[in-house]
Parts: C-alpha cells; structure tokens; sequence
C-alpha cells in the first residue's frame, strides 16, 4: 500500500470518520487564513483593508502600507488562553491551555518625493506575521457501544496474520499484536478478525486530539502613493505553515467478562511541515476625504509538504499489559504538493473628522479550488484524483465579513472595536464539520511624537463536530466548543 494509502487509511478511521479522509482535513487546515499582526489592527477585528498606515496591510492589501507618511518599526507580542468544551453522549468536559506566541513584526521605510503632483511617496516593507494558530486540546469522554477495535478488525478482513505487518500495520497488526482482537478463519479458509469483547459491551472512551503549530508569512512589500489620492502595493510572501498532532484514544471495559482485554491505548502522532510562497496586489481610491475603497487580490500559495507519522499501542490485559514490540510500531513519511485557493478583498472606510474611522472588509473564497499535487520525488508519487474530487464536493465558496471601528479620545488616545465573521467552509449537508468562526475584538492606543503603543483583547469562538468511527450513529458524536481569548500588545516607533 502507497504511503499515503496508510496515511489516509489511519485517519479515516481514527481521526474522522470513515468517509472523510486526512487529505481533506489537511486542505481545509492549510487554506483557512484568519488574520495577525499590530494590537491595532487585531483591535479592529482584522478590518483594515481601506484604511492604511498600518503594518498589518501588508497581510490584506499592501496599498495600505502607502498610507504611512513616516518610517516605521514594530513588534507585536501576544498572550493567549484556550478553552474548549465538549459534549460526548450526554458527558461534558473542559479543557484548557496557555500559551504566549509572537504575533509580528515590521519594518518600513518611507522615502518621499518633491512632487507639486504625481508620486507623492514610495515606501519599502518588511513583515512578519501569524495568520494562524493551530494550538488547541480537544478532548472528551463517555460511554459507547462502538469500539476502534471493531474498526480494526474490520480493517484486516482477508488479511492472513503473517502479512498484517506489511498490509495494516498501524490499524489491525497493532491490535492484533497487544492481543486486543483474535484472528479467526471461515469455511471459506478466508482470514477474519475479532475484538476480544462480548457483543454489547459497554467501553468507557477517553480520547486527546493535541494540536501544535500555525501558518507565519514573511513578507516582502513595495507601495506607492499618487497625488494623495491613489495607493497602490504589491507584496511577496513566503509561507511556513507547521502542525503537530498527537492523537491519544482511551478505551475500558466498563465490566469485561469472559474475555481478557479491559482497557487499551492507542498513539497516532503526525508532523506536517510546509514552506510555499503567493503574491499580493492591491489599491485603495479616495473618491472624497471621507471615502476610501480598497480591492485586493492573494494568488494562490504554492507549498511543498513533508510529512512523517507513526503509531503504537498497548493493552491492558487481566494477566498483564502487553505493549507493542519495537519491531511491529509503525512509522512512515511522505512527501506532496499543495495549492490553496486564491482570495479577494474589497473594502470600504469612511472617516468622520478625523475623530471616527470605519472599515469593512468583504473577503472571497472558494475552498473546493484548494489543489493537491504529487510530490516531484518519485519515491512519493500519487495522482490525488479521489482526494480532489472530494475536496470540490465537501467544500464551498465563502464570504468571510469583518467590521471595525476607531475613535479618537484626543490626539493622543484611540479606542476601538471590531467583529469578524468567517464562514462555514463545508457544505450545509456534510457532517462532521468546522462551524463558522466568530471574533469580537477591542483595542486601545496611544500616540504621541515617535512613540506607538496599542493593546488589544480579541475572543475567538468557534464549534465543530467530531465523528468516532461512523457519523451515520449519533452515539458517536462529540461536539466541541472553543473561546479563544487573546491579549496582544504592539510597541512602535516612527522615524523620518
């Protein structure tokens, strides 16, 4: 079997459901880009694609970067909390971590032209920015039916043991090995499996999804401003997206009987790493003082994945605990390509005295463009052909809304507020899915001569549903909830 056969085999059934491979959680993963950056722009929900003179533009239209009339350095330091809820047939759990990530990081320089007309100004951009964070800890209990096991030894049917380590060694071998299912032969002498369960056990589920890493972009920018009017920007980026996933899932016989197995362990870890570049471009028009209007457009990002993965297991047993000899403990490693899909940004401002800024940003999608490709390694050749057809009928095009707004207590001190709404990427009739992605943002900053402070608190909230085994039984369902909160805190400097 291909590596990426085993791969996607794994997380069909442990990570998923049955019919939802990993490729297309992977593509999902790596194509949905939120927003990061300067405490100002976080405090604003993200919403700055028509207002300018902020680092963070160089993430949604470089055009901005024009607005800056002065050189420009920052840093952006965060502090987040995570909380997730769960609810697995009628059990609630909570789970929460901490962490304190680096949100960002800019350079510009301004260089202005003695012009009564034409180019005011051009300016030259550094930057580098988080626009995702994968770290999170979902995690549920409760009682079921339905055991993993029975998964694998479904999984080995017709298999002979002595090619179980060759043809399923991170589903069926496994268990097979720590003595958690038997194998069995029919009147056919074809080769089955069995879990060493009584029909009707109850199982006590326990089960870890840990998620470490994001997507950061480095950013390269050139921006011009024309008769104080007209701004336009390009920029080129380079993407370095990681994940880390250990998968841990727990099961115990509530009252084992007849058999010796009552509990067992099993391990599934992946590291993905993946480095690509895109392009932005993008312009902002003030038809009067008080309107602004910015369109974008993101090419594609183009990126190349390693990957490597492996498993193990143990079971407890009434004579003892039977762990997975080194020799069977599988692990692999795979190489692809992959293309997310392109984005356009339009955006409108208005600015009332100089006192209330207001922006919104209109963001368009189309996640069933996203696009794998085989790896150029011939060692790790594969077409994709199901798995992009299963990402154009999973996913949809997206409307992405984010609305902000800044007030001017003085000249000194701003405040200011923001909301974003990130739809559902999946369609309406697909199970386990992601839900919309919702932010509430606030902000405060103070500005005077040179010095530049911002802090901004912003609550991400978002649900999903998770499927054990089959989504067909809703016995299997866990459903999550998770409220993110951030605190992020930008230090600037401006220079002639």
């Amino acid at each position: 079997m291909k590596l990426i056969q085993v791969l996607s085999a794994v997380f069909t059934v442990v990570c998923t459901s049955i019919t939802h491979a990993q490729n297309e959680v992977d593509a999902l993963r790596n194509s949905q880009i939120f927003f990061g950056g300067s405490a100002r722009s976080m405090g604003m929900a993200g919403s700055f694609g028509a207002l300018g003179a902020d680092p963070t533009a160089i993430n949604t239209n470089p055009a901005g970067l024009a607005r800056f009339s002065k050189g420009h350095f920052s840093i952006s330091l965060g502090a987040q909390s995570t909380n997730v809820q769960s609810v697995y047939n009628n059990t609630e759990t909570e789970f929460s971590r901490r962490a304190v990530p680096i949100q960002g990081l800019a350079l510009v320089f301004n260089a202005p032209r003695v012009n009564e007309y034409g180019w005011k100004a051009i300016q030259t951009s550094f930057a580098f920015n988080r626009l995702a964070d994968f770290r999170s800890t979902r995690y549920y209990e409760g009682k079921n039916y339905n055991s993993l096991l029975d998964v694998f030894a479904s999984d080995g049917y017709l298999v002979p043991t002595e090619n179980l380590n060759s043809e399923r060694p991170f589903t069926t071998n496994l268990a097979w090995q720590t003595f958690a299912i038997d194998d069995n032969m029919n009147s056919f002498f074809e080769t089955y499996y069995e879990p060493r369960l009584n029909v009707g056990d109850s199982m006590y589920h326990r089960k870890t999804l840990e998620a470490k890493g994001g997507i950061s972009e480095y950013s390269f920018a050139l921006s011009g401003n024309y008769n104080n009017s007209l701004y336009v920007g390009g920029s080129i980026n380079v993407q370095n997206i990681r994940f880390n996933e250990i998968n841990r899932h727990e099961e115990e016989v509530i009252e084992p009987s007849g058999y010796s197995l009552e509990s067992f362990t099993y391990l599934f870890n992946l590291n993905s790493r993946g480095f690509g570049a895109n392009a932005k471009l993008g312009f902002i028009y003030l038809p009067t003082d008080e309107f602004r209007i910015g369109l974008a457009y993101h090419t594609p990002t183009v990126l190349r994945f390693k990957e490597s993965f492996d498993a193990d297991m143990t079971a407890v047993h009434d004579f003892g605990v039977v762990n997975t000899e080194d020799n069977f403990k599988p692990n692999g490693r795979f190489e692809y390509r992959f293309r997310n899909p392109g984005r356009w940004l339009l955006s409108i401002a208005y600015i009332f005295e100089k006192r209330l800024a207001m922006n919104i940003d209109l963001e368009f999608v189309d996640f069933g463009k996203a696009v794998f490709r085989s790896s150029q390694n011939i060692n790790f050749q594969y077409g994709f052909v199901n798995e992009n057809l299963l990402i154009r009928d999973l996913y949809r095009r997206t409307l992405n809304t984010r609305l902000g707004m800044e007030y001017a207590l003085t000249p000194e001190w701003f405040v200011r507020g923001g909301y974003a709404l990130y739809a559902r990427a999946f369609r309406n009739d697909h199970k386990n899915e992601a839900g919309a992605n919702m932010f509430f943002a606030a902000g405060l900053g103070y500005r005077k001569g040179r010095f530049v402070f911002d802090v901004s608190y912003m609550i991400h909230r978002s649900k999903s549903e998770y499927y054990a085994f089959n989504p067909d039984v809703l016995a299997n369902k866990a459903s999550f909830v998770q409220n993110r909160h951030s605190l992020v805190f930008t230090l600037g400097l401006r220079f002639e």
